[in-house]
């Protein structure tokens, strides 16, 4: 194709024809900069990080290549399809995921508006067009209801923290300052775009062109992900973007409540409590059996706003030693409001969360616990 007007400052003209056919997936790492691509335990884990941190039901993946993703998405019995713009791919792609993936432009879907809980897209972003990014965006928000989960190479330093590939090319750190993807190119030694990659930017500029789409990015999930053993490995070397259309839920305060974890420092609490990155004091988890607080004489009612996260928790509370009942924490990221009541007592008191014995927890290699967002201790009005 012939670069257009303003990008790819740096060459003329490359063919993107057969870019992403047999020579692509097939070839040796000389000529694409990729090693064969097969099945393995990166797809696993992919499949796995989607159903424990997202529960879905209904997952679209879009760049999805010889479909492995939605392969082990399905075994694990979750209904999931995917479109890739390869036919190659799409062909050669293994029986067993043959009538669930298909070729489809990530900007015109075929899908219906909602039509999924989660829509994946592993990789896949950077080798669109700078100018096709604005129009995908808006597809994948029309079609998703509930969350855009991407990982796309992204430079520069991300809001939270996190930092992402270094800028080293004086137009890149032009573009990077002027909020714009990046107009040259990083080329490799056949003077082709590298890796394929044809869209260059910075965290701040992706996150932009979702916001466009009327997206939010949640950088409190993407910080619980990346703490996790799921992602302990390589997996967190890749640059996670994590979109919904909900905003963040915070919690409002009732009349004559004390809010013993919004506002305060983490060790006014117990053992157990582990703030979520980006949001301490405004939200929590706890990754143990038990965590603890101090609640004041005169509470009369405790409200947990919490998470289940990736399944439903039972939670039981007790104060000073007695068990004051068991409630569900339902599934999923938004806040689940359950009450309790206290009864009297004297003096400053010991409340304890915890999960009953013979529950599971999220999973042997660490337990995700659930995400608090607030811990209100009510008087009687």
């Amino acid at each position: 194709m012939t670069a257009d007007p303003g990008y790819f400052s740096n060459v003329s003209e490359f063919s993107i024809g057969d870019l992403y056919e047999a020579a692509y997936f097939d070839a040796a790492e000389a000529a694409t900069g990729y090693t064969s691509y097969q099945d393995g335990a990166w797809a696993e884990r992919l499949a796995l990080v989607t159903r424990e941190f997202f529960a879905p039901h209904h997952v679209v993946e879009i760049g999805c290549a010889r479909g492995y993703v939605v392969g082990h998405l399905c075994a694990a019995g979750i209904n999931a399809v995917g479109f890739d713009y390869s036919h190659h791919a799409v062909a050669t792609a293994p029986t067993a995921v043959r009538g669930r993936i298909g070729r489809a432009d990530a900007s015109r879907l075929p899908l219906a508006p909602q039509s999924c809980d989660v829509l994946l897209s592993f990789e896949t972003l950077e080798h669109l067009h700078p100018q096709h990014i604005p129009r995908t965006a808006a597809e994948f928000a029309r079609c998703a209801r509930d969350w855009v989960v991407l990982t796309i190479p992204t430079y520069g330093d991300d809001e939270p923290g996190r930092v992402g590939i270094p800028i080293e090319d004086a137009e890149h750190a032009r573009d990077a300052r002027e909020g714009r993807a990046f107009r040259k190119l990083v080329l490799d030694a056949r003077g082709q775009p590298d890796l394929g990659h044809l869209t260059l930017a910075t965290w701040r500029w992706w996150s932009a062109q979702f916001a466009a789409a009327g997206l939010r990015r949640a950088h409190e999930i993407e910080a619980v992900l990346l703490s996790h053993p799921f992602a302990s490995d390589s997996l967190a070397t890749w640059y996670w973007h994590i979109f919904t259309p909900h905003p963040e839920q915070r919690v409002g305060v009732a009349p004559g409540a004390s809010v013993v974890m919004n506002d305060a420092p983490i060790w006014h609490l117990g053992a157990g409590w582990h703030p979520i990155e980006g949001h301490a004091p405004a939200a929590f988890r706890w990754s143990q059996e038990h965590a603890h607080l101090t609640m004041p004489a005169d509470g009369t009612r405790l409200v947990l706003m919490a998470a289940g996260g990736p399944r439903q928790v039972t939670v039981e509370l007790t104060v000073d030693g007695r068990s004051c009942g068991r409630q569900p924490i339902a599934a999923g990221w938004s806040p689940h409001r359950s009450v309790w009541r206290i009864p009297a007592g004297t003096g400053p008191r010991r409340v304890s969360f915890g999960i009953p014995d013979g529950q599971a927890l999220h999973d042997a290699r660490g337990a995700l616990g659930a995400l608090v967002w607030s811990v209100m201790i009510e008087k009687e009005s």
